[in-house]
């Protein structure tokens, strides 16, 4: 490969409109790659439960096409992971000392769960029934 052909082969890969096309692509042979790479590491280092790691990675990356995405996603499943960590043990922290497992108990489980997912949902669920 000669010094022009470089030159243009690079130059269509910095072009973002020809990385947008070729993004079904770039995105799937990256994804496999990844999960492969996952994959083999943990055979090789012979990781107990290994296969979670793959797994794991095809979740991270799996729907997430850039790298902006992928960073704004773990901040998020960070944060939700601290603050679900958070609300259990405050949960289980009431349970043992005021409900004992009694009806409070429960319903304090099912109105915690509820919010959470309304939470989930946030503000883009803009169907015509939910307008009032």
């Amino acid at each position: 490969m000669n010094t022009s052909q470089r030159n243009r082969l690079s130059s269509r890969w910095l072009n973002s409109y020809e990385r947008y096309r070729y993004r079904r692509l770039i995105h799937s042979v990256r994804l496999g790659g990844a999960v492969l790479f996952a994959t083999a590491s943990a055979r090789l280092f012979h990781l107990q439960h290994g296969e979670w790691i793959g797994m794991t990675v095809f979740v991270v990356l799996g729907m997430l096409q850039f790298q902006g995405a992928i960073y704004s996603k773990a901040v998020e499943r960070m944060l939700g992971t601290v603050i679900g960590l958070g609300a259990g043990l405050g949960v289980l922290w009431l349970n043992q000392h005021y409900f004992h497992d009694n009806l409070l108990f429960y319903l304090t489980v099912g109105t915690a769960s509820a919010l959470a997912g309304w939470a989930a949902v946030g503000k883009t669920v803009t169907s015509p029934c939910w307008r009032d």
